[in-house]
């Protein structure tokens, strides 16, 4: 059990509370690297919390680098180069390829810093103020305007701010199960936390056929009670996208059979591929589409601002929910992302992170293919993650083999709702330069080469 002190009337969140203590133990070496941390259910029983308020605790570590969630393994303390007080000696360096914490490269440090000054300077208390459960509106009629490069023709008033990616998942999965919502729909590999939070709230997981071999009629069995959860671009763990047609049959099934789509398009900006894809809610037949959008993985973390694109319907159950749980979404950040977006930062930040993730994701499968040749992959067409075939090593096998050599990766069995063996482990790019790529690699082969089998993939 670790015992937290909470101040439930203080303005800061709870999660971050927990999160800045565990921060703190963990730098002062009271939690010591590679250990365990409780489970999101007990350790919420324990502080008298909320799971949710847990999890987003440790999603905000996680990002940080402090924290390595490993699925249903648990939550795990990274061993990482931290200073502390007591012991001089330094620590071994390690490879992150299992971060989706940006390198320093990708975050518009200066240009924030400057834009929170003029914030706080021009706005003054007005920045410090409650902003309404849905967001300000000057920022929502932004983000609606940004959402047109994605090609989506929605109005200011079907935005709705969320506290980062996570906060949308559960406050769209919750607001679905209130209309009815029982059986939410993933693929065979997925984004463990989205399984997670309907699995809290309720909501029965069933895992989807491969969706390119799904005919028209497999659709009839879905009704009203369904949803679709989808990160249709550069996939969460895979990097796959899905093609055209099979995004038209889905919608066109939703629009006669009634289930729902809940788009997780967290990567869906950073294309680099020569094809454009819209997403899902920018196409015919998209009313029943619930569209997530996040600036959060990738450009600056520590804000924790995203954004849903809600039909018109679910507005006053989101309203809610956020009001009796959440609480709206810090107006500091939501004006400093406002300007952010205005003065053009985030389309020039973005355009700079689209040639950084390329540039690296090349030199990593470069890397792979001279020094790694039995293993297998595809390069994506966009975002921050490379999929990796490891044929005859376990993915929990490959990523402790890899943690002995300096490099951290994460296990394709996270991503497995049964947690079977996988072969496979995900790889980011968000926190390697692409110059140190081939030394990356170099270590991977000294800990899997002796163990893999000859490729069999074509």
């Amino acid at each position: 059990m670790i015992e937290i002190p909470l101040d439930h009337e203080s303005e800061t969140p709870l999660y971050r509370q927990i999160a800045f203590h565990l921060k703190k133990m963990i730098e002062k070496g009271a939690l010591p690297a590679g250990l365990k941390l409780p489970g999101s259910r007990k350790l919420a029983k324990d502080l008298g919390v909320g799971r949710v308020t847990v999890t987003e605790a440790y999603s905000l570590l996680s990002d940080y680098g402090y924290v390595i969630e490993r699925g249903r393994s648990g939550t795990y303390v990274t061993p990482k180069v931290i200073e502390k007080e007591s012991i001089e000696e330094e620590t071994d360096t390690y490879w992150n390829l299992d971060t989706v914490r940006p390198s320093a490269d990708l975050i518009p440090s200066l240009d924030l810093s400057r834009i929170a000054r003029d914030v706080l300077a021009f706005w003054g208390h007005n920045a410090l103020c409650e902003a309404p459960h849905a967001g300000l509106n000057s920022l929502r009629q932004v983000l609606v305007e940004h959402s047109a490069s994605r090609g989506i023709p929605a109005s200011w008033k079907d935005v709705f701010v969320t506290a980062g990616g996570r906060h949308g998942l559960a406050l769209s999965i919750e607001a679905l199960k209130n209309i009815g919502i029982r059986k939410m729909w993933v693929e065979k590999l997925t984004y463990p936390d989205a399984v997670m939070i309907a699995r809290s709230e309720g909501v029965c997981i069933e895992v989807l056929p491969p969706l390119e071999e799904i005919t028209e009629t497999w659709y009839e069995c879905l009704s009203g009670s369904d949803v679709l959860y989808l990160v249709p671009s550069f996939q969460n763990p895979t990097g796959k996208t899905i093609s055209v047609a099979v995004r038209q049959m889905i919608l066109q099934a939703s629009s006669q059979n009634g289930f729902w789509i809940l788009e997780d398009d967290a990567y869906g900006e950073l294309r680099y591929g020569e094809a454009s894809v819209s997403a899902l809610k920018a196409m015919e037949n998209s009313e029943r589409v619930l569209y997530l959008g996040s600036f959060s993985q990738v450009l600056f973390p520590g804000l924790r601002l995203g954004y849903a694109l809600i039909p018109d319907r679910l507005m006053e159950v989101f309203l809610s929910l956020q009001a009796s749980k959440w609480g709206p979404v810090s107006s500091l950040d939501q004006f400093i992302v406002q300007k952010f977006i205005e003065n053009k930062g985030l389309e020039s930040a973005l355009e700079s992170a689209r040639g950084i993730m390329e540039s690296r994701m090349k030199a990593l499968g470069s890397a792979l293919s001279a020094i790694l040749p039995t293993s297998f992959f595809t390069i994506p067409d966009g975002g921050i993650y490379l999929w990796l075939h490891l044929p005859g090593l376990d993915g929990w096998d490959a990523a402790q083999k890899a943690c002995h050599h300096g490099v951290l990766v994460t296990p394709g069995n996270v991503f497995s709702l049964d947690e079977k063996r996988v072969e496979a482990v995900r790889l980011s790019v968000c926190g390697v330069s692409s110059e140190h790529m081939n030394c990356v690699v170099q270590c991977l082969y000294d800990a899997w080469g002796s163990f893999l089998r000859p490729s069999v993939y074509l």
